[in-house]
C-alpha cells in the first residue's frame, strides 16, 4: 500500500481507498485533539507578556488591540473545536472541517507572524529576543502538536517565524544578523523534525488500524465458523427432532387409523396404499393386507365411478356420498371426504368413510313417514272442511225455527220453556261460531283461502266487534272502549280481519267481570299495530307461549262461567301468519292482559292514468292529504305496463285518451284475476248511459271533470278504509 505524501494535508491526497481514508479522517481527529492546548497557551502567553509590559505603564494602545485579536483568535480556534467534538465519533463531512482546522491554524500562525511589527515598537532588544524566542519556542511546540495534519502545521510554521526573521532583520544590527540566521536555520530544522513527525504518525496510524482490521477479520472469521457450526449443530438437532416426530406421527396415525369407527385409507394415482381394518371390513374382507394395491375404483359401483374418480383427480377436499360393492356383491351407500397429506415423504390423500347405508334408509322411511302424514293431515283437513261445512246449513236452520218460536204471539212460549229456548239459541250460535272457526282454521291451515287484501279503518273493524258483543258486555257491566286512531289503516282481508277483532274482543269480555274495562287502542305510533287490553282475571304465565296454538289446549271458562271452544286465539294466530304479521300476549294474572297484533305496513298508492299533464299534475296534487304514493301514467298502454310491475291499490283514469281508453284499460284489467279487483275511479263528463256502460265494464266508480276535491277524496277514502 502506498504511503501518504509527508508534505500533503492528508492521507486523501494519495490514498483513495477505505485504509487511506480512515487515516486521513484519523489525523484530523488528533490534530483537532490537540488545539486544546494551543487555544489556551495563546492567553495564557499574552497575558505573560502584558505583565512585562506593564513594567513600564501604561499600555499602549496598540498594545490592548493586539490582546483583543489574540483573544479573537483563541475564540475562534475553540469554537471550531467544540463543533468537530459534537461530531467526531459519527460519520462526519470531512473536507468541510479539514479546511475549519486549516483556517484556524493559519489565522494563529499570521498572528504570531504579525507580532513582531507591533510588539518591537520602542522595546529594548532584550525584549525583542524574548518575544523572538516566545514565537520561535511556539513554533516548536507546533512542530510536535500539529504534525499529524501536515500542510496546516507548515503554514503556521511559515507565518509566524518568516515575518519573525523579517522583523529581526529590520533591527540591522551584527546581533539581530545573527539571531535571524540562527531562526533561520532553527525554520529548516523544524520543518525537517514537522515531516518526519508527520510520517512517523502516520505509519504508526497506518500500523493500528492494519492491525485493527485483521482482528477484526479474524474475529469475523471466527464468528462466521461459529455461527456455521451452531447452524450445523441446529440442522442436525432439527433432523433428529424431525425424525423422531415423524416416527411419533406415524405411531400416532396408526393408533388412531385403528380406533377410529370410520374407515381410513391412503391413496396414490387411484393406488390403495394402506387402510385400517374398520375400511377392510366396510369391503368384506378381514385384514388390511388383502386390499392393498388394488385400485379404488374397483370397489365402487359402475354408476359412480365417473364421479369417484373426478373428485380423485380433482382432490376434492369436498364430503361426497357414493356407493360401493362388498366382497360378496351387496351394495353399501358411504360418505366420505378426503386430503393431500405428505406420508413418509410421499405425497397422498387421506380419506375417510363412513358406512351410511342405515342412515339413508332410517332417511327415506323418515321421508315416506312424513309424506304419509302429511297426506293424512290433508285429508283430515278436508274432513273437518267438509264436516263443518255440511253442518253450517243444519244449524242455520235450527236456528231460524228457534227465532220463529220466540216471536210466535199466537202460542206464545211458557217462561220455563223461553228460558229452554234461549239456552238452545245460546248453544246453537256458540256451536256455529265453533264450526265456522273450524271452517276458517281448514282453508287457512290447506291454503285453499285466497286472500283479497284492501285497506280497511281498524277503528271501523273495532267499532264492529264492539257492538256485535256489547249486549253481553253489558249483561256482565264491562265497558267497551274503542281508543284507535280514525286515520289508522290495516291492509288485509276484510272478512278475516273482522273474524280477527271479534274473537279478541269476545276473548277479553269473556274473561272481564262487573266494572271490568275492554279497550283497544294503538300502543304506539307505528303503522299496522293494533292492541286490545282488557282488566279482566288475566293468564298464567306458563300459558302465554301456547295461547295461539292449535295442538295446546288452552280454553278456560270465563267468569260468568262461559265456555270457550278453544279455536278462537288459534285461529286469531292463523289469520295474523297468513297476513304475514305477528301475534302476541302479555298479561299479569289478576290484573289484566294485552294481546298485540302486528301487521305489515303497506303504504297506499294511487295510479292516476291520463294523457294531459296538467290533469294529472292537479289530481295528484288533490291527493296529498291521504299520505299515499301516486304515480302516473300518460296513457292506457303506460299504465298496464306499471300496473304489471306494481299493482296500485286504486286507479285513477281518464275515460277519453288516444291509443287505448279507459274502455281498453278496463278490458286489460278484466282479462287478469289478479288485477281485475282493483278499484277503478273514471274521471268523465259524459251522460248516464256512457256511465252505465263503463259500469258493466267493470269500473268501480266516476268522478265529473274538472275534478273537485270535495267529490275526489271520499271516493278514494272509500277504496283506501278512510
Amino acid at each position: 500500500m502506498a504511503t501518504a505524501d509527508p508534505g500533503s494535508t492528508d492521507a486523501l491526497s494519495t490514498e483513495t481507498n477505505s485504509l487511506g481514508r480512515r487515516i486521513a479522517v484519523e489525523q484530523l481527529k488528533i490534530a483537532f485533539g490537540s488545539l486544546p492546548n494551543s487555544f489556551a497557551a495563546i492567553p495564557i502567553l499574552v497575558v505573560v507578556v502584558t505583565l512585562l509590559e506593564l513594567t513600564e505603564p501604561p499600555l499602549p494602545v496598540y498594545w490592548v488591540q493586539w490582546s483583543l485579536i489574540a483573544v479573537i483568535v483563541s475564540a475562534v480556534r475553540y469554537y471550531f473545536y467544540r463543533g468537530f467534538k459534537k461530531v467526531k465519533d459519527s460519520p462526519f463531512d470531512y473536507q468541510f472541517w479539514a479546511k475549519r482546522y486549516s483556517f484556524g491554524i493559519m489565522i494563529a500562525g499570521l498572528f504570531w507572524g504579525t507580532t513582531p511589527f507591533v510588539l518591537f515598537r520602542d522595546n529594548s532588544f532584550e525584549h525583542k529576543i524574548f518575544i523572538s524566542l516566545l514565537i520561535a519556542g511556539l513554533a516548536t511546540g507546533v512542530s510536535y502538536a500539529y504534525s499529524s495534519f501536515l500542510r496546516p502545521a507548515r503554514f503556521y510554521m511559515t507565518f509566524s517565524l518568516v515575518p519573525l526573521v523579517v522583523a529581526i532583520l529590520l533591527e540591522r544590527t551584527a546581533v539581530s544578523y545573527a539571531v535571524a540566521s540562527i531562526i533561520g536555520f532553527y525554520y529548516v530544522i523544524l520543518m525537517k523534525w514537522l515531516k518526519d513527525n508527520n510520517r512517523f504518525g502516520y505509519e504508526g496510524i497506518k500500523t493500528a488500524l492494519e492491525k485493527g482490521d485483521f482482528a477484526e477479520k479474524l474475529a469475523s472469521v471466527s464468528e462466521k465458523a461459529e455461527a456455521d457450526n451452531r447452524l450445523l449443530r441446529a440442522e442436525v438437532e432439527r433432523r433428529r427432532f424431525v425424525e423422531e416426530r415423524l416416527e411419533e406421527e406415524q405411531e400416532r396415525f396408526k393408533m388412531l387409523t385403528e380406533v377410529a369407527e370410520e374407515g381410513i385409507f391412503l391413496s396414490a394415482d387411484g393406488i390403495l396404499l394402506d387402510c385400517n381394518e374398520q375400511y377392510a371390513k366396510l369391503l368384506g374382507y378381514d385384514k388390511p393386507e388383502e386390499v392393498k394395491g388394488r385400485r379404488i375404483l374397483d370397489a365402487i359401483a359402475p354408476e359412480m365411478r365417473d364421479f369417484v374418480r373426478d373428485v380423485l383427480q380433482k382432490n376434492s377436499d369436498r364430503r361426497y356420498e357414493a356407493v360401493l360393492v362388498r366382497r360378496d356383491g351387496s351394495p353399501r351407500t358411504f360418505e366420505a371426504v378426503g386430503k393431500q397429506i405428505t406420508y413418509k415423504g410421499q405425497k397422498v390423500r387421506i380419506t375417510s368413510v363412513s358406512d351410511i347405508t342405515d342412515r339413508k334408509k332410517m332417511e327415506n322411511d323418515l321421508k315416506k313417514a312424513k309424506a304419509a302424514a302429511e297426506e293424512a293431515t290433508i285429508l283430515k283437513d278436508k274432513f273437518v272442511g267438509l264436516v263443518a261445512h255440511d253442518l253450517r246449513s243444519p244449524f242455520t236452520t235450527i236456528l231460524g225455527y228457534l227465532q220463529m218460536l220466540k216471536a210466535d204471539e199466537t202460542t206464545p212460549l211458557a217462561p220455563s220453556q223461553k228460558e229452554m229456548v234461549e239456552r238452545v239459541t245460546q248453544t246453537s250460535h256458540n256451536t256455529l261460531k265453533m264450526v265456522n272457526d273450524l271452517l276458517n282454521i281448514s282453508r287457512l291451515q290447506s291454503g285453499k283461502m285466497v286472500l283479497h287484501p284492501r285497506f280497511v279503518s281498524a277503528r271501523h273493524l273495532a267499532d264492529h266487534a264492539l257492538a256485535a258483543h256489547s249486549s253481553h258486555a253489558e249483561k256482565k257491566g264491562v265497558r267497551l272502549e274503542d281508543e284507535l286512531p280514525a286515520d289508522l289503516l290495516l291492509y288485509g282481508d276484510v272478512p278475516l280481519l273482522q273474524e280477527l277483532f271479534n274473537n279478541l274482543a269476545s276473548n277479553a269480555i269473556k274473561f272481564c267481570g262487573k266494572g271490568g274495562v275492554v279497550r283497544f287502542h294503538s300502543p304506539s305510533a307505528e303503522e299496522g299495530v293494533v292492541a286490545i287490553t282488557d282488566t279482566g282475571i288475566g293468564i298464567e304465565k306458563k300459558m302465554l307461549p301456547d295461547l295461539f296454538r292449535h295442538e295446546v289446549k288452552t280454553s278456560t271458562y270465563g267468569t260468568a262461567e262461559e265456555p270457550g271452544s278453544g279455536f278462537g286465539l288459534p285461529l286469531c294466530g292463523d289469520i295474523v301468519r297468513t297476513h304475514g304479521g305477528s301475534i302476541s300476549a302479555e298479561s299479569e294474572p289478576g290484573r289484566g292482559s294485552t294481546l298485540t297484533v302486528r301487521l305489515p305496513k303497506v303504504r297506499p298508492s294511487v295510479l292516476i292514468v291520463d294523457d294531459d299533464l296538467q290533469s294529472r299534475s292537479m289530481a295528484a296534487g288533490l291527493l296529498a292529504p291521504l299520505r299515499c304514493e301516486v304515480r302516473e301514467a300518460a296513457g292506457g298502454a303506460e299504465a298496464m305496463e306499471s300496473i304489471r310491475s306494481s299493482p296500485p291499490h286504486v286507479i285513477i283514469s281518464d275515460l277519453q285518451m288516444p291509443e287505448m281508453d279507459g274502455y281498453g284499460l278496463l278490458a286489460e284489467l278484466q282479462k287478469d284475476a289478479g288485477l281485475r279487483k282493483i278499484p277503478v275511479i273514471l274521471m268523465t263528463g259524459l251522460g248516464v248511459e256512457e256511465r252505465t256502460r263503463a259500469f258493466d265494464h267493470g269500473a268501480s266508480d266516476f268522478i265529473a271533470k274538472p275534478i273537485d276535491a270535495a267529490d275526489l277524496l271520499p271516493r278514494v277514502r272509500r277504496f283506501l278504509g278512510g
